[in-house]
């Protein structure tokens, strides 16, 4: 998929976000941020997981 396919796509989809945020009265500003708890949430456990992974990786010969 072409770089501005990708973006025409994400434009979309958060036009869409911010329509389903106004149908169920949520304020956009507070919407957007209840949606970035769980994305911070996951980039947390990411990197949880990958400094777990580092630790039990064996060491470099």
């Amino acid at each position: 998929m072409s770089c501005c396919r990708w973006w025409t796509k994400r434009r979309g989809a958060g036009a869409r976000r911010h329509e389903h945020l106004e149908i169920w009265g949520i304020n956009l500003v507070e919407g957007e941020r209840l949606i970035e708890v769980p994305a911070s949430l996951a980039a947390h456990a990411v990197a949880i997981g990958t400094s777990v992974s580092a630790a039990k990786a064996p060491p470099p010969a």
